[in-house]
């Protein structure tokens, strides 16, 4: 909104404040990020609403998802590279791209997963072993496995 309201009052100026543009740079980039693996990975999935709804609630939800995941992501590049009043950013302005505390959490969650099932699939086959050689069975008297 900030650039929307700011471009036409101020018609001849070269550049946008540096507050606008990394405003759009940090929408900018996760909108290319959807476009790009929406794309690539989830071209033919149909939605869950296009699957079990009427035909003409699947044709609109058909074009909602095609304005987020194309459209919109082809605006963008086309302004990244079009916009004749685009301000270049430093470099530091980088991390605008990974500044969303809720990307951090997910992150966070997924490598906490991750850890605790790597310590149960470790600890069963320590388990595992422990028993087995407890109970000196056939395994046992093979010995231990080498890889």
């Amino acid at each position: 909104m900030a650039a929307a309201s700011w471009t036409p009052r101020h018609p001849r100026t070269s550049r946008e404040p540096l507050g606008i543009a990394l405003g759009l740079a940090a929408v900018a980039g996760p909108v290319l990020l959807l476009g790009i693996v929406y794309n690539i990975l989830l071209r033919d999935t149909p939605t869950g609403v296009a699957l079990g709804d009427s035909a003409g609630i699947a044709l609109l939800d058909s074009y909602a998802v095609e304005v987020l995941h194309v459209v919109l992501p082809i605006y963008f590049l086309l302004d990244l590279l079009l916009a004749p009043r685009r301000r270049g950013l430093p470099w530091w302005s980088l991390a605008v791209f990974v500044g969303y505390p809720s990307a951090f959490a997910y992150i966070g969650a997924m490598m906490v997963g991750f850890l605790a099932i790597g310590a149960v699939i470790i600890a069963i086959g320590g388990y595992r072993e422990r028993r087995a050689a407890v109970r000196g069975g056939a395994a046992s008297a093979r010995g231990p496995l080498h890889v």
